[in-house]
């Protein structure tokens, strides 16, 4: 029974530890890791997906280069000290 117990050396493959685990080894924080991965643009499975983008709001005006066009600066009021 215990022969089952255990699969064969030749059936178990090792994962070759690559640059970043390495770094986590040496004390390197996770996120620092996870970020220099991004740099690299090396993909790494998110737990959590990112969030979809807001829907946009019907009521919140289109600002437009014509409305700032007609936009004037209001002059800064200054204390009378």
């Amino acid at each position: 029974m215990d022969e089952y117990d255990k699969a064969p050396q030749e059936l178990r493959v090792a994962k070759e530890p690559d640059k970043y685990d390495k770094m986590i080894k040496m004390g390197v924080p996770k996120e620092a890791v996870d970020r220099q991965r991004e740099m690299d643009g090396v993909k790494t499975p998110s737990r959590i997906p990112p969030p979809p983008p807001p829907p946009p709001h019907p009521c919140l005006p289109i600002i437009n280069h014509h409305n700032l066009i007609r936009c004037t600066a209001a002059k800064p009021l200054r204390s009378h000290d």
